[in-house]
């Protein structure tokens, strides 16, 4: 797991074909009382999941050299 300091973190499974990517808590989404509550976009619309599909998508299936 890669995890960043503004609290987004991202994990490869190799062995089930998943990507999991966490998002830092807001006021709104708070999980816990650990971690730092931050500010960010909280209602993602279909455009935005479609964004980040896109580039997993590209960082996925792009070949060394090209």
């Amino acid at each position: 797991m890669i995890v960043g300091q503004d609290g987004y973190a991202i994990n490869y499974e190799k062995e089930r074909n998943r990507i999991t990517i966490l998002l830092p808590q807001t006021s709104e989404t708070m999980t816990n009382t650990v971690s730092q509550v931050g500010e960010r976009k909280t209602d993602l619309s279909a455009w935005d999941l479609q964004q980040i599909l896109v580039a997993v998508k590209h960082v996925c299936e792009w070949e060394e050299g090209e």
